[in-house]
């Protein structure tokens, strides 16, 4: 019985692991090197090439291009990092309190938007005194927004945790009014 089982995986399994199959390397109709397994098409087959064998890389090739790629993502990150600083800018420099720094940023705001509403008026565009307004008011609500604190929204975590200390805080009233009942009826009032 094990003979057979033997001749089987013989017919069936070896000529699969002896032939590696075809690959065929082509360029396609958009420009993009294309590397198969399958028969190119029609349109390409005259172009394509068979490739015969096929060298992997060795494990300290492997290790140099994936080194060279984590330096490429963390250079990358760290542009990324320096943009986003200059963007936002820093939550306040030395010397300088929080509040001074907002105070900055809402002032900023306010200026950024006047010279915005002057480069349009500069430009031969007439708005009407509602628009004018209406963006004159939104920078000053930024601005308030800013100066309070308020500007940037929660982070999901900061999210659950003002909600969980909403519902402790509601839980702690119920409790102590509770408390002043139960109180309120010991005494007879």
């Amino acid at each position: 019985m094990k003979n057979i089982v033997y001749i089987i995986i013989i017919l069936f399994i070896l000529p699969s692991l002896t032939s590696a199959g075809e690959i065929y390397t082509y360029t396609d109709k958009d420009g993009n090197t294309v590397i198969s397994n399958e028969p190119p098409p029609e349109e390409v087959k005259s172009k394509a090439k068979k490739i015969e064998s096929y060298e992997r890389d060795s494990p300290a090739a492997i290790a140099a291009f994936q080194m060279k790629q984590r330096a490429a993502e963390a250079r990358g990150f760290r542009e990324w990092q320096a943009s986003q600083k200059q963007s936002s800018g820093t939550p306040y420099s030395p010397g300088q309190s929080a509040q001074e720094s907002r105070d900055k940023r809402a002032a900023k705001v306010i200026s950024d938007t006047k010279a915005r509403l002057q480069a349009v008026k500069d430009s031969g565009f007439n708005l009407p005194n509602k628009n004018i307004n209406i963006v004159e008011n939104a920078a000053e609500e930024k601005a308030r927004q800013i100066k309070a604190g308020t500007d940037t929204p929660m982070s999901p975590q900061e999210d659950a945790d003002f909600h969980r200390r909403q519902e402790q805080y509601e839980l702690e009233s119920k409790i102590r009014q509770q408390q002043y009942e139960i109180d309120r009826l010991k005494r007879g009032w």
